[in-house]
């Protein structure tokens, strides 16, 4: 499913961490109060909600859980380690994970 990225707000999230994982993600993914965030825009509705399912699978096999906000045409990812109160290995993980299902 091909989505186009909203255009970046604040820092993006290449080269703005330590960890090795960061590497292979996509430029659509930022850093924000310790979150990984993008926002994607589906085409409609009934692709957005779509997209929510695959990302919710991916979650589970991840065991790891985005908070995901669906609007009409705006499908909102915020991924961090609420354990943690920060960015773990397990979020860019995920976010590399969503890439992949972005890019079939």
């Amino acid at each position: 499913m091909k989505c186009t990225p909203i255009e970046p707000k604040p820092t993006n999230a290449r080269g703005k961490h330590p960890m090795d994982v960061q590497n292979n993600l996509h430029t659509r993914w930022l850093i924000e109060n310790a979150h990984l965030i993008t926002s994607l825009t589906p085409g409609d509705f009934k692709s957005g909600v779509i997209l929510v399912n695959a990302i919710a699978y991916l979650a589970e096999k991840h065991q790891h859980h985005p908070t995901l906000t669906l609007g009409y045409n705006q499908l909102d990812i915020r991924i961090t380690t609420h354990d943690a109160g920060r960015l773990t290995n397990k979020d860019y993980r995920l976010a590399t994970a969503i890439d992949k299902l972005l890019e079939d």
